[in-house]
């Protein structure tokens, strides 16, 4: 061989170790891209959409890999059965998993036995291995199989088949990082969910919480409403016995008084409403005016303020409705007015004062709450949205109130509830966007 054949068979070589070498940066880039892609959609994905972000990263994973199946299957929290199976199949290719029929089963425990052994299951001959055991399956060619650890148990397996050709896993040996590096993120990002949930659950318990806390306090407010009615009814009533007894009962006084006891009635009957829907448990994106759900929250609350000499100021520049949960923010509304006026009391204010300011800035809309009660001292305002956290006593206050209105307006009404001293006392500031939540007109019912 001359020295040309020589640097000829050398460079071909080199070009051929050098194209490998470039082979292999590009595939290692392309498998960095998509452990991001799949880490950055699980880090912005909500809770209840985990599920499907699951099924997306599967079909990634099985499209980099070259296979025909990919699936994730999780376990019970004792292990003991299957919970659920999240799968991605090649266009052409049935779902293996929508019943766990007996031949998975058969798979799974064997499965089980081989990764509880080896800590990962890699198969290149199926036909091969497969051969050992009982069970019958023709269909898969390869397999690759790594458990979902969590907290030092198997809590699940994420798997690959192959139904077309037999994987030689020499260059999937990084598909076997590749499923780990997912599984990883499944099993944290599951753990998310589920602490989201336990959270949610829990603050719909508090929520319950405050508000049966809040049927004592509106009992009182429903005997202050219906006081004056009542007595009105009542001594309408008694002037027209007396008037029919003695004679002097004209048509016309017979009606008036009617139409004046019907004025009173209807009253109650609307109170009553204004009551129902404050506790109402439907969930519902309405689209009203901020005023008329502070004038329904003063229907409740304004005798009683009116009783103890708290006089109530509101100016308004809003000329828009918004969409939001009206019950909702008639409960926030209603625990600051409460607080307010515990709060005037408490000090003993003798022209207790209540302002309420609304406005339009930009998309959002602004309530502004201002008493004259002195304000809140520092050490009570950094605690004053913590749960249980409370000035008064076993009997006045729970110490849920102002959690569960913040709780409210910023996760439930995507908005932001601050409080500060302004003034002679407190200032309450909500802050809600205009657009956050979807209304959909109702459908009129076709005759």
């Amino acid at each position: 061989m001359n020295e040309l054949e020589q640097f000829r068979k050398q460079l071909a070589t080199e070009q051929e170790a050098h194209q490998k070498t470039v082979a292999n940066l590009k595939y290692q880039v392309a498998l960095d891209i998509l452990v991001t892609n799949i880490s950055t959609a699980f880090i912005e994905a909500q809770p209840k959409n985990m599920k499907n972000e699951i099924g997306r990263a599967l079909q990634m994973v099985g499209e980099f890999a070259d296979v025909d199946y990919s699936y994730a299957i999780f376990f019970s929290h004792d292990g003991s059965q299957t919970d659920s199976v999240i799968e991605w199949c090649r266009a052409g290719i049935i779902p293996c998993t929508q019943e766990l029929d007996e031949q998975l089963r058969a798979m799974l425990s064997w499965f089980m036995e081989e990764i509880t052994e080896h800590s990962v299951l890699m198969i290149p001959q199926m036909t091969t291995e497969i051969a050992k055991t009982s069970i019958s399956i023709e269909h898969i060619k390869s397999l690759l199989v790594v458990p979902l650890v969590q907290r030092g148990q198997i809590a699940g397996l994420i798997g690959l088949e192959s139904f077309r050709e037999e994987k030689t896993w020499e260059k999937e040996k990084k598909i076997m990082t590749l499923l780990k590096i997912v599984g990883n993120i499944f099993v944290q990002a599951l753990n998310r969910q589920q602490a989201e949930e336990e959270l949610q659950q829990q603050e719909l318990i508090m929520v319950q919480q405050a508000r049966h806390a809040q049927m004592g306090e509106m009992i009182s407010m429903i005997a202050h409403q219906w006081r004056q009615p009542l007595s009105t009814i009542s001594t309408i009533a008694g002037n027209m016995i007396v008037q029919q007894e003695i004679g002097t009962m004209e048509p016309d006084d017979s009606k008036s008084h009617l139409e004046k006891i019907i004025g009173h009635t209807q009253f109650l009957s609307n109170t009553i409403n204004d009551f129902r829907n404050f506790f109402s448990t439907k969930k519902k994106v309405d689209f009203v005016f901020l005023t008329e759900l502070l004038q329904s929250t003063l229907a409740i609350i304004g005798k009683s303020l009116e009783n103890k000499n708290i006089q109530v100021e509101q100016h308004s520049t809003i000329e828009v409705k918004i969409s939001t949960y009206a019950n909702e923010l008639m409960q926030v509304f209603l625990n600051i007015l409460k607080n307010a006026q515990d709060a005037i009391m408490e000090h003993q204010i003798k022209e207790g004062k209540i302002q309420i300011r609304m406005y339009q800035e930009g998309s959002h809309q602004i309530v502004e709450i201002l008493d004259n009660a002195g304000g809140i001292p520092d050490d009570v305002m950094e605690n004053l949205f913590i749960p249980y956290f409370t000035t008064k006593d076993e009997l006045n206050g729970t110490g849920l109130g102002l959690y569960m209105s913040k709780t409210i307006v910023e996760k439930h009404l995507k908005g932001i509830l601050v409080a500060e001293n302004e003034g002679a006392g407190a200032k309450f500031s909500i802050q809600l966007p205009m657009n956050a939540l979807s209304y959909e007109e109702p459908v009129a019912n076709e005759k």
